[in-house]
């Protein structure tokens, strides 16, 4: 039997990328029309600003505005935005393509992302990539204004592997590197080793399905 597609929409709460006259009540009138269309699901992004970088790097690059400058980073917070539409939409599935890890407090994270879950009924998917290794990490510009950059495989592999979440419908996947780090710790599920775009060298990936009994009690 052939899996269900399901169809979701991008509330866009990032909203220089689409246009300067998108605000809040569009962004809210939005989620309703989806529910009410019949799609399953409605996302939102998980960034804490917008930079040049960023912009000139990011999957919309191409398009006119991509090439105007750095946009006013008028974004609304990922999390606080869906806790405000657990409570405005009440049968679509509510998500964040992809969490932002390094930017969170992961403590602090999993309490949100737990209490967020509950509000909104066990409606929450996110999807998290992880991968481990050496980056570097430096700044770039002039006194004025400079802008922090960080690179190396391990950041290519973990926003690569964030894609698959979607493709696995799994919620943690780790590198294999990164999984042979805690593989005594947890319970997990081999996903084969596909290829991620611009990686040469391919690795078994892992879903992490939660911690082992062991590990628990010891916690």
């Amino acid at each position: 039997m052939s899996a269900k597609v399901e169809f979701g929409v991008n509330l866009n709460n990032r909203e220089p990328l689409i246009a300067p006259d998108y605000d809040l009540k569009m962004l809210l009138d939005l989620s309703e029309i989806v529910e009410a269309s019949g799609f399953d699901s409605v996302w939102v992004h998980d960034h804490l600003t917008w930079s040049d970088e960023i912009h000139r790097t990011h999957i919309s690059s191409g398009s006119d505005d991509s090439h105007a400058g750095n946009a006013s980073p008028d974004f609304f917070e990922a999390m606080t935005s869906l806790a405000y539409l657990a409570g405005l939409v009440r049968k679509v599935r509510l998500g964040i393509a992809c969490v932002v890890v390094p930017c969170r407090n992961p403590l602090l994270a999993a309490k949100q992302i737990a209490t967020l879950d509950v509000l909104c009924d066990g409606r929450l998917d996110i999807g998290v990539g992880i991968a481990s290794g050496p980056v570097m990490a430096g700044t770039i510009g002039s006194a004025e204004r400079r802008e922090l950059i960080v690179v190396g495989r391990p950041m290519i592999a973990a926003a690569r592997i964030q894609r698959m979440t979607r493709l696995f419908e799994a919620h943690i996947i780790a590198a294999e590197s990164t999984f042979r780090e805690v593989e005594a710790l947890v319970r997990h599920r081999e996903l084969g080793s596909p290829r991620l775009k611009g990686l040469k060298d391919r690795q078994t990936l892992h879903e992490i399905l939660g911690l082992c009994e062991t590990a628990s009690t010891a916690s």
